[in-house]
């Protein structure tokens, strides 16, 4: 998975985790 290199992007990122795990 791509690096976290801010906060944002991390709440980016679960957000997508969490959308593909609803899905």
């Amino acid at each position: 998975f791509a690096v976290i290199a801010s906060g944002e992007e991390a709440l980016y990122a679960n957000i997508i985790l969490k959308k593909g795990v609803v899905r």
